[in-house]
This record gives structure tokens, C-alpha cells and sequence, in this order.
């Protein structure tokens, strides 16, 4: 059996936004007439409805979660990369709370949202502890990803960890600018600001403990 691992960036707008998430994949002797098997590098964090603790990944086309004909894997054009983007675009999703079916059906409701936005608060900091991780542990031959992703990224993380203290809207910062700004929404809660120094305290002292001759100067640039 083969095995690849592969690294997919959280997406802009997203609870998950310049996070690294890292998935072993593995290929059986069947493939590709059966989907790959994919596990999650948990880390000890539960971030996402569909990434459980043990690392299984709960997706349609993995065979996995039940879908319809067209979500499921076809063999004629199915393949890793699509696995990935998946991953990405539905799993990783700007409103993860919605993963759960149970709650599927209160999307778009008052209770819904409100109950959407605490959960994507607790999961950015928990895709900061992620960032942690992976800069005191990153997975093998990985290193320099991380090294140099975290190099290019660090003042956007931070930048939008003090947006939010400041009270911009959860979601709503793009690289540093905001953009889609809801007028009707509601600044993040006050438990979610009062949280942030402290992670980002934590992210300072790795950037600077892990890569001081690189990292050392954006943090005090910041602060």
C-alpha cells in the first residue's frame, strides 16, 4: 500500500483561515477502483465536525458519509486532488457548524447563525493552537513548508487576531483588508477577544523560539 501525505491551507474567510491541516493518504491495491484512505494529523484538537478524533475523515467521496451518486467516488475521473479540494471547499467551510446534519436545517435562522459564529470563534482558536503544533512538531520533510509559510504569514495571522480584538466581524478579513462586511452582523464576543492575547502570546514566542533570526523581527514589528 502507498502512501502519500499531503498539506491543505486553510482558506481566507474561513475559521481555518492560514492554518495547515495535514492528511496521510494512503492508496489500497485496488485503487483506483475503490477511494483512497485518508487520515487526519489531529493534533489533539477536535476543529472540525467532519475530522474526528482518531483521524478518520468523514466525506462523501472517501466512501466514508453517505451521498448521492455524484459525490460518491467514480473510478473513470476521481482522484486525489479532488479529494483535497473537497476536503477544502466542504469540509473546512466558512460555517463548519452546519457540517452536522442535525444541524443543517437551521442554517439561514437567527438561533442557527448565532450558534454558527461561537462555534466558528472556538475553532480559530483552536486552528491557532494548530498553527503551534505544527511549528514545534512539523511532520516530516515538511519542515521548510511550514518554516517558510509561517515566515510569509505571520503579520496576516496576526493582523487579523488584533482585527477582531478591535471588533471587526468574524470572517470578513481577507489578507489583512475586509471585505463582505455584513452591517447587520455583530462584532466578535467579548470571550473570544479576551482570549485572543494570550494566543497570540503563544504564537509569538514559537515564531521567535523556532526561527529567532527569521521570525523575531515580525513579532516585535507587531507589537
Amino acid at each position: 500500500m502507498d502512501l502519500l501525505r499531503a498539506v491543505i491551507v486553510g482558506a481566507d474567510g474561513t475559521p481555518y483561515s492560514d492554518g495547515l491541516f495535514f492528511f496521510d493518504i494512503s492508496f489500497p491495491v485496488e485503487y483506483p477502483s475503490v477511494p483512497p484512505e485518508v487520515h487526519y494529523h489531529v493534533g489533539g484538537l477536535d476543529i472540525n465536525p467532519n475530522l474526528y478524533s482518531n483521524g478518520y475523515v468523514c466525506l462523501s467521496l472517501l466512501g466514508t458519509w453517505s451521498g448521492s451518486h455524484n459525490e460518491n467516488w467514480q473510478p473513470s475521473f476521481s482522484n486525489v486532488l479532488q479529494v483535497l479540494l473537497s476536503i477544502q471547499a466542504l469540509l473546512l467551510n466558512e460555517k463548519p457548524y452546519f457540517n452536522e446534519p442535525s444541524y443543517e436545517d437551521f442554517k439561514g435562522t437567527p438561533e442557527g447563525e448565532i450558534e454558527s459564529l461561537e462555534y466558528n470563534e472556538e475553532i480559530f482558536l483552536l486552528s491557532l493552537k494548530t498553527m503551534d503544533y505544527s511549528m514545534r512538531r512539523p511532520p516530516k520533510h515538511f519542515k521548510d513548508f511550514v518554516k517558510d509559510h509561517f515566515h510569509s504569514r505571520a503579520k496576516d495571522i496576526m493582523v487579523t487576531c488584533k482585527a477582531y480584538m478591535s471588533g471587526a466581524q468574524f470572517g470578513c478579513l481577507v489578507k489583512g483588508g475586509i471585505q463582505d462586511l455584513n452591517r447587520g452582523a455583530k462584532s466578535c464576543s467579548p470571550n473570544f477577544t479576551g482570549s485572543l492575547p494570550a494566543h497570540m502570546d503563544m504564537l509569538g514566542n514559537v515564531y521567535q523560539t523556532w526561527s529567532k533570526r527569521i521570525m523575531k523581527g515580525i513579532y516585535f514589528k507587531l507589537f
